[in-house]
């Protein structure tokens, strides 16, 4: 991830420039000096190309920002999650990149039961959040080798919370494809972009115009968010 695009880019106002800040442009000091402008003219012409920026505008962007990187050859996602081949049967487990993006403030996270052995469609973890709570299952049988690290916040991109053993032979080779994960990507954006159209003029702030929205299911609802989320997990 340390690859990815700044969305910047995506305005032609900048060439090239990596984002270092987890595309947590609130807090990014590059963000509020490219908003800044001593020349008033020229904030004019900037405000008419990027109006004060949309929350979903800003998720497409950092999902479109996904398919210019080049992932090795030893990692594999499936579903939500992504597995970087460490030594023989074993690999490090994490979320893919576009569930660690579209996580909204995870309040909660729990492993199912007291096995480190899962069968594919077993449930595994369940997540909870402000918007409600998803089941995720196992889309692949499994052993964990490792206690799984606490995922009681927005899962970062990179980030492993486990080690597994899984034979990736046994991996159905269409939905473990990284073109399979690029097409999601694609899938994604496409309905993130329904709601842009219906929910743009709350796509910055509350109704009131008072503090800004920080996270999608309180733009899109709650419903809408999980039905998002279901996207990346099936």
């Amino acid at each position: 991830m340390d690859e990815l695009n700044c969305i910047w880019i995506s305005t032609n106002l900048v060439k090239d420039k990596l984002c270092n800040n987890n595309f947590d442009c609130d807090n990014c000091s590059f963000d509020k000096d490219m908003r800044k402008n001593k020349n008033r003219m020229e904030i004019v012409d900037f405000n008419s190309i990027l109006p004060e920026r949309n929350l979903l505008d800003d998720v497409i962007n950092k999902l479109n920002s996904l398919k210019h990187f080049t992932y090795p050859s030893n990692h594999y996602f499936i579903n939500c999650f992504v597995l970087k081949k460490f030594i023989g049967d074993t690999h490090f487990l994490g979320f893919n990149p576009v569930m660690s993006i579209l996580i909204d403030n995870i309040t909660g996270a729990c492993k199912y039961g007291s096995n480190h052995s899962f069968a594919k469609d077993d449930k595994f973890i369940k997540i909870e959040g402000d918007w409600g709570s998803i089941d995720i299952v196992s889309p692949f049988d499994f052993a964990l080798e490792s206690e799984l690290l606490p995922v009681n916040l927005k899962p970062e991109s990179g980030k492993w919370i486990g080690i597994v053993k899984t034979n990736i032979e046994n991996f159905d080779s269409i939905n473990s494809s990284k073109e399979n994960y690029f097409k999601s990507i694609d899938t994604v954006c496409a309905n993130l972009k329904k709601y842009v159209k219906k929910y743009v003029t709350v796509g910055t702030t509350m109704y009131d115009g008072g503090e800004r929205l920080k996270y999608i299911h309180q733009i899109i609802g709650k419903e809408n968010y999980i039905k998002l989320l279901l996207l990346v997990l099936s």
